[in-house]
């Protein structure tokens, strides 16, 4: 992509501007040949701060942008029109958004990079932290499981989420306050609260789906499993070998097994080779050495040891 070298965000605004205030609305036009006109509204509500920008570029251009607020806020940034990227160091993190869609942000990082697109509308809205807390639903799970990860200082992310038609109308009507004075506030603050609203909804409706979905790729995981143990119980199985064959850490792979099957990996692997000892013992009248070699044991005395704290007796009283 071509872009004519960074500017911070301040030295843009510095380019011939344009400053006019309005209903508390602060409205600055930036212009300059090399690379064209930009416009940037601010409202400031008790809660909420609205940033809305408008650009007609020459061509792409990246900025260099620093907030102190981004660390201490919940931010929506929404496309409404054209694309943008924002970079932040501090995490080696590239944040694409497309048109139509927004960011779910709580980064503990205050300086970003953004490479923007010549015409875009993107309106950046920050929600006051323990505000927005207060309104999640503990209730419900997905927003339970945000509201903890929020008070524990945890960063938040969800990339590129659908505007519904809703949100874009209600982003259209922020742009285009029709009221004045107090009540243009007002107006903003109630539809700022029905996009919260919205947002909200939609992100949890798509977190429990997602948590379903996981829970259901999970259990086929270790229903793989057992079907692999029963398989190869007779091989020397280690926790760490059945991990990376199935992708999940060992843990994950411990605390899986016995919450599905209500068994160890190798309580399973043992009950496994005891059925088929006894088996090939009863009904194929094979020798004990050569039993426990089949199913796994390289010293038939621990074998030995094994088959009778299973069942009873020793493998020779069969």
């Amino acid at each position: 992509m071509k872009t004519i070298k960074t500017l911070s965000y301040q030295d843009l605004l510095s380019e011939q501007v344009e400053h006019l205030e309005e209903d508390g609305i602060s409205k600055r036009i930036a212009k300059h040949p090399a690379w064209g006109s930009w416009e940037h509204k601010t409202l400031e509500l008790p809660h909420f701060s609205i940033n809305a920008y408008q650009a007609d570029l020459n061509s792409p251009l990246q900025l260099h942008f620093e907030d102190p607020t981004m660390s201490s806020r919940m931010n929506i940034c929404a496309a409404v029109e054209g694309k943008t990227t924002a970079y932040s160091k501090l995490y080696a993190l590239s944040l694409p958004l497309d048109s139509r869609k927004y960011h779910h942000v709580f980064l503990k990082d205050n300086c970003f990079d953004f490479y923007v697109n010549p015409h875009f509308t993107n309106i950046h809205i920050q929600i006051d932290l323990a505000y927005y807390q207060e309104l999640l639903c503990e209730s419900n799970p997905w927003m339970n499981t945000l509201k903890n990860s929020l008070g524990k200082g945890g960063n938040v992310l969800t990339e590129n989420a659908f505007l519904s038609t809703a949100m874009i109308e209600i982003l259209r009507d922020l742009l285009q306050n029709p009221l004045t004075g107090q009540f243009k506030k007002l107006y903003a603050e109630a539809k700022l609260l029905e996009l919260t609203a919205l947002q909200l909804a939609q992100l949890s409706t798509a977190g429990q789906a997602h948590q379903t979905s996981s829970k259901s790729k999970d259990k086929d995981v270790f229903h793989a499993i057992r079907e692999y143990l029963a398989a190869h119980f007779a091989e020397d199985l280690s926790l760490q070998q059945l991990s990376r064959h199935f992708g999940i850490n060992e843990f994950k792979l411990k605390k899986g097994f016995k919450e599905n099957f209500q068994s160890t990996v190798f309580d399973y692997i043992y009950e496994r080779r005891m059925e088929q000892a006894f088996q090939l013992l009863t009904e194929q009248n094979l020798l004990v050495h050569e039993v426990s070699s089949k199913v796994g044991y390289k010293n038939s005395n621990h074998f030995a040891t094994a088959f009778k704290k299973r069942f009873g007796k020793s493998p020779s009283a069969l």
